[in-house]
């Protein structure tokens, strides 16, 4: 601001500080997909090892964290194809666990021919600085991008895995289109990934978190707040799902979000195996959506004259109804999460359990379910649709704002948004301009949220009641804010009568 000096002497002039607060809003549907992903095919894949990255692209997704159609193997790839392919829908941010890095055993230089100035190796090998392609005795090492080119053969018939191919480029140092060359390298390691590692913890030796605990920097690395916890093949198991509830209610000390927990196909084949399995795996949390089958869609590519090939894609449900929530958050809630996922369209055209084998699925078991606290898909009108609006936490816990879905996401939705937004009043004077400046900003706010429909009604107090003098002394300030969110039109109820006065219209126009 301009100033006068220590003795000012003439006319100066300074800011006022705004006394209304633009709300900074939270993005209700982000997905956060903690899986495994084939990082030995991206350059420096071992800097995304452990470490949230945000993508608004499956190009960018793909260029960091790989690709691969082994979703067995790595399931954020399942989630990379069902966000971007199938719904369109981004930012979307993936913690790869798995490390291939740690382990990893050396590949001696093999020799291959190029035929027509390539050669597929049918090696997996790790694409950092270990990974040297040279003449046939070792010399000259050869530059990728100046010699050569990598690129990825895949899956092949045999094996679901990919492997490197080298192509010769003309204007290098490869002498011929038919020269022999080396190949040398690192195979990635093949530990398993277990439940522990993907619920992590805190590396006692460098202080980085691991798995689910990650989470906790999602919001410092990509300025989002998470919206969504997925797990894609892990959530059926009890202890990961656990953690997923308790990361989901306290992220930062100060935000909440969902996550996605599915039934364990292996063990519940129909309808009727689900409640049994939900108690006894303690999955009744209003943060938890719990759900049912396992989306697939298949589908024939042709190829040659004559040819075509069967092509099945089977996603666990998180991996669909993640993005459907973020869909219709963004489609049908204008950025907000008062709308319900359920009736809406998934990316599928069979509900299979992990066999392969169809899981039947009529109105009558999807209702039996959702009476439950379970989401499912039905084919019923409008081709195949997430069905269900009750959280896990149902029929045991019936508090409006936790047994609805959107109900609970758009109370976690204003809770996030009042932190970022009032974030910048901490530590300022406690007085009457910062109650008034915080009451005033946040009606606003919330009238114009009202007006869109998303809330019935909404209204913040200071209450002198809830503000103990003790506790103002002690800088402890208590706001109220109240709400009443949409439930969803679960029910439309219909009287039908025979109504007898309308027997008159028989004689109308009768002269």
């Amino acid at each position: 601001m301009p100033s006068l000096g220590p003795f000012p002497h003439g006319v100066s002039w300074r800011d006022v500080p705004t006394s209304v607060i633009s709300p900074v809003a939270a993005y209700p549907g982000m997905n956060v997909v903690v899986g495994s992903a084939p990082l030995w095919m991206t350059p420096n894949g071992k800097q995304y090892l452990n470490v949230p990255r945000i993508y608004n692209s499956y190009q960018q997704a793909v260029a960091e964290q790989g690709y691969s159609t082994d979703w067995a193997t790595y399931d954020i790839c399942e989630h990379i194809d069902s966000v971007f392919v199938e719904f369109g829908v981004f930012p979307v941010t993936y913690i790869a666990v798995n490390d291939v890095f740690t382990g990893a055993t050396a590949h001696p230089a093999s020799p291959f021919t190029l035929v027509g100035g390539q050669v597929d190796t049918g090696l997996q090998l790790i694409n950092d600085a270990t990974l040297i392609v040279s003449g046939a005795t070792g010399t000259p090492i050869y530059v990728n991008g100046t010699d050569y080119l990598l690129s990825l053969a895949g899956p092949h018939t045999t094996t679901p895995y990919y492997t490197w191919v080298v192509t010769r480029i003309a204007t290098g140092a490869i002498p011929s289109n038919t020269s022999t060359i080396e190949v040398a390298g690192n195979i990635p390691a093949t530990t398993p990934v277990t439940a522990s590692i993907i619920i992590g913890g805190v590396n006692v030796s460098t202080g980085q978190n691991t798995g689910l605990q990650c989470v906790e920097d999602v919001f410092q690395k990509t300025g989002y707040v998470p919206g969504v916890i997925i797990c894609p093949a892990w959530s059926h198991d009890p202890t990961v799902a656990a953690a997923m509830e308790a990361k989901c209610e306290n992220i930062n000390g100060c935000f909440a979000c969902t996550c996605i927990i599915d039934v364990d196909m292996t063990a519940c084949h129909k309808a009727t195996d689900v409640l049994p399995w939900k108690t006894t795996n303690n999955i009744v949390f209003p943060r938890q959506e719990l759900c049912f089958g396992m989306p697939t869609l298949v589908g024939a590519i042709v190829g040659a004259p004559g040819s075509t090939t069967t092509v099945t894609k089977k996603y666990h449900f998180a991996s669909q109804q993640g993005p459907l929530l973020q869909w219709t958050d963004t489609y049908k809630g204008g950025g907000m999460p008062y709308c319900s996922p359920s009736n809406k369209n998934l990316r599928m055209n069979s509900l299979q359990d992990a066999t392969g084998a169809e899981v039947p699925m009529h109105l009558s078991d999807a209702n039996m379910l959702n009476g439950q606290g379970v989401i499912t898909a039905l084919n019923f009108v409008g081709g195949w649709r997430s069905w269900g609006n009750r959280t896990s936490s149902y029929p045991s816990d019936t508090d409006v704002h936790d047994m609805f879905i959107p109900v609970r996401r758009m109370f976690d939705y204003i809770g996030n948004t009042v932190v970022l937004t009032i974030w910048q009043e901490v530590d300022e004077p406690g007085n009457r301009r910062l109650i008034d400046a915080v009451v005033n900003s946040l009606q606003l706010w919330l009238d114009g949220i009202t007006a869109t429909g998303a809330l019935i009604g909404a209204s913040i107090a200071f209450n002198q009641s809830e503000n103990a003098t003790t506790e103002i002394l002690n800088g402890h300030y208590v706001f109220h804010i109240y709400i009443a969110v949409p439930t969803p039109a679960e029910w439309l109820d219909f009287r039908i009568e025979y109504w007898v006065p309308y027997i008159a219209n028989l004689w109308t126009g009768i002269i």
